[in-house]
């Protein structure tokens, strides 16, 4: 006759193998070979539980991390410094640009903004080329529909294998920030007046 401990370690593998990583076999006091197995499908089984929390905290960092990106309140964007084109641009940048998302992708980054100010984001784009950090550059952005805005362009070289082929890039709308301490100013004075 087969040891029962056997079929309690069949069962124990289907169970880890259905995911449940929870079943565990008690060892005997024969503390034989099979017992040994026991013992080691119980340690796997921990190992598989930790590592499957580790992978959902990982996939919650990550969804997290997205987030932030899709929904930060400025415009981010990774810009390929070979082309000067953005390969990708969050919720932000789209919907203060006006284009949908796959339109601005591909699109040369000095595309969105005014002729007067391309010059100083060609020298910004330059200096990123050579490994440096760019910050508070100011530029006039140009949505597809709307007023253009003034913003400020900050930006750091992400170096890689080949060297320095792309940019992370922050644009700031300074206009909503102007008009909002205009708006302030103006409470202020009415309040003083008052």
């Amino acid at each position: 006759m087969a040891d029962p401990r056997l079929a309690r370690i069949i069962e124990q593998l289907e169970r880890l193998a259905a995911g449940d990583l929870t079943a565990r076999i008690e060892p005997s006091e024969a503390d034989d070979e099979i017992d040994a197995i026991a013992v080691g499908l119980d340690m796997l089984s921990e190992d598989l539980l930790s590592r499957r929390d580790d992978d959902q905290l990982s996939r919650q960092v990550l969804e997290d991390v997205a987030d932030l990106f899709e929904h930060a309140p400025v415009m981010l964007c990774s810009v390929d410094l070979v082309s000067g084109s953005v390969r990708k641009a969050n919720e932000t940048m789209i919907a203060h640009q006006g284009v949908r998302g796959g339109d601005l992708v591909g699109m040369p980054i000095r595309d969105q903004v005014a002729p007067d100010t391309q010059p100083a984001l060609d020298r910004a784009l330059e200096r990123l080329r050579r490994g440096e950090e760019v910050r508070d550059v100011a530029v006039t952005m140009v949505p597809r529909e709307g007023e253009p805005y003034a913003a400020l362009f900050s930006a750091t070289p992400i170096v890689e294998r080949q060297g320095i082929a792309r940019a992370r890039c922050t644009i700031v709308d300074i206009e909503a920030r102007r008009r909002l301490e205009e708006q302030l100013l103006e409470a202020q004075k009415l309040e003083s007046v008052g």
